[in-house]
């Protein structure tokens, strides 16, 4: 699950084409294994 605390971050990642490869960076989170998203290439 990826998940970001930035709405300009969000706002990319909902207008993002379905189906289509997405390079992030981020930190993951092992206790609730999530991908907190800071950045899309």
């Amino acid at each position: 699950m990826l998940i970001t605390l930035q709405p300009e971050i969000n706002n990319q990642l909902q207008t993002y084409p379905d189906q289509q490869l997405l390079t992030v960076w981020g930190r993951f989170n092992q206790s609730g294994n999530w991908l907190v998203v800071e950045k899309i290439d």
